[in-house]
């Protein structure tokens, strides 16, 4: 049973992580690919890369936020269980 929790939580961290970067890495390059097609303003890239930074900001939190939910979710299951038994016994 700990091998597979292990292997679990080792999972759902290596997916969350893949996701976080992923999304860092396409926000990052679709800044930089509008950066080097044309002559944009700074004050446009700025605002660009705020926002961006903005949004895998957000997104990493909800994303975060929900791991965390489920984590706890499972994490909490077998002590209700072994709770409801004994209030049975």
């Amino acid at each position: 049973m700990t091998g597979s929790l292990r292997r679990t939580l080792a999972l759902r961290f290596a997916a969350t992580m893949a996701a976080g970067l992923l999304l860092a890495t396409g926000a990052f390059y679709w800044s930089a690919s509008r950066a080097l097609q044309a002559d944009v303003p700074t004050s446009v890239l700025r605002s660009d890369l705020l926002l961006v930074l903005a949004a895998i900001v957000v997104t990493g939190t909800a994303a975060t936020l929900m791991g965390a939910w489920h984590f706890t979710s499972s994490a909490v299951r077998p002590v209700e269980e072994i709770t409801a038994q004994a209030t049975r016994i």
